[in-house]
């Protein structure tokens, strides 16, 4: 079991140094959840994890997720039977994904401080 008395020095290498001296067991990961339920951040990852980890929901519901997630988002040839290219648009699907799932799609965008005028913002694309 790995004791994590300081998440500060927590990473790869003692994850790694625990697998080799025990069964891999994920679980022995995940600090004691009483003890954090009043933080909001650590309750959603808690969730998200509890989510990824239920493999028989995962095996029940095989793509579908995804299929939804695609067919939102402007669906494609593949998933979609009825797609038509000329009746797809690339500006507003991409900005829907950029905007609603935070996904860097053919370029990222940042907000920084501009250095120039440092009470102005520049948006940067890469």
């Amino acid at each position: 079991m790995i004791l994590l008395t300081d998440w500060l020095n927590f990473s790869r290498f003692v994850v790694t140094r625990h697998q080799t001296e025990t069964p891999p067991r994920l679980t022995y990961l995940i600090p004691p959840r009483l003890c954090c339920l009043q933080e909001e951040a650590v309750w959603k990852a808690l969730a998200y994890y509890d989510s990824c980890m239920d493999v028989e929901e995962i095996e029940r519901l095989k793509g579908k997720p995804l299929e939804r997630l695609i067919a939102e988002y402007g669906s494609w040839s593949i998933t979609d039977k009825s797609w038509l290219e000329q009746d797809w648009e690339l500006i507003p699907n991409l900005a829907n994904v950029h905007k609603h799932l935070a996904l860097p799609v053919l370029f990222s965008t940042t907000v920084v401080i501009d250095h120039k005028n440092s009470s102005q913002n520049v948006i940067t694309v890469i």
